[in-house]
């Protein structure tokens, strides 16, 4: 076993060194290889857009060959890349593991695409989906979308907190409607939206919440009840509405601007950081000259 694993690195070693490295870093690292694979993926997704459920049979085998060829396309630019800088230093970038992935789930769907396991039901036509994740590569060509992805995945933590206290504003606002309008609250529209269960006022919160047709719920409800208590539900849902969505929807945005601001100070520190770095150089080798 330990001579054929040795002989197996041996292989993979001598396979590597037939891969010209120095000729194809400077490809890989060319301005124009990376405007041509983004070039690649819009088109992909472009393509993607004729799919139909009534598309004819000649159009959808004149996509899967489209398919097919920018599968070839995105598998050279990934074979190209372990070529030119070996399979330990391309994966090291989380962007070349993800494209990897990508590729190896796409040659997935073209293996079961020619096996004849569709015809047991199954349906593998949602691996194709993935392919449109490769969008997110996209943020590597605008640096301008990239610093958002940025500001955003740093915002991840302190939006959770966000969430909870919707969710905490949300389950007080439901306790609240069942202690007002518990067996009350009938909407004279027909619909099932009501404060009798706690299940049932939660969806109703979580319906206002989302500003779709809150007022009419409201103005439906409170024509269920005296006339001398409609202004009871015409305040609770205006309070519900304004605390629930646009007090959190501030606190959103002021967590993803505080963000903006830690982004730009990193960048002006790395700036700064180039910049004394570049003078010391410059300064040792002036010392160094004289």
């Amino acid at each position: 076993p330990a001579s054929s694993s040795s002989r197996g690195r041996r292989l993979w070693r001598d396979a590597m060194l037939c891969c010209p490295a120095p000729l194809l870093q400077p490809l890989v690292e060319h301005p124009a290889f990376s405007r041509a694979v983004t070039a690649a993926i819009v088109l992909n997704t472009v393509a993607m857009m004729f799919y139909g459920y009534q598309a004819s049979a000649e159009t959808v085998a004149a996509l899967e060959q489209v398919d097919l060829a920018f599968t070839a396309i995105f598998t050279a630019e990934i074979g190209l890349k372990l070529c030119a800088y070996g399979v330990r230093d391309t994966l090291r970038s989380r962007w070349n593991a993800y494209d990897l992935a990508l590729v190896l789930v796409a040659w997935l769907e073209e293996g079961l695409a020619l096996t004849d396991i569709e015809s047991t039901g199954a349906n593998f036509t949602v691996l194709r989906a993935f392919r449109l994740l490769r969008l997110v590569k996209l943020a590597r060509s605008f640096p301008g979308l990239q610093r958002v992805m940025r500001m955003i995945t740093l915002s991840i933590n302190q939006i959770v907190y966000l969430v909870l206290i919707l969710v905490l504003i949300m389950f007080v606002a439901a306790l609240l409607g069942q202690e007002l309008f518990s067996g009350r609250f009938a909407p004279t529209d027909g619909t099932q939206f009501n404060f009798d269960t706690f299940p049932w006022a939660f969806v109703t919160i979580f319906v206002v919440l989302s500003g779709e047709n809150w007022n009419e719920i409201m103005y439906a409800g409170a024509g269920s009840l005296p006339p001398g208590d409609q202004w009871q539900v015409i305040v609770y849902f205006v309070l519900v509405f304004v605390v629930g969505k646009f007090f959190v929807l501030n606190l959103f945005i002021a967590v993803l601007l505080s963000n903006i601001e830690e982004v730009k100070d990193a960048k002006k520190a790395r700036e700064r950081a180039r910049k004394a770095a570049a003078l010391m150089a410059f300064g040792g080798g002036g010392s160094a000259g004289a």
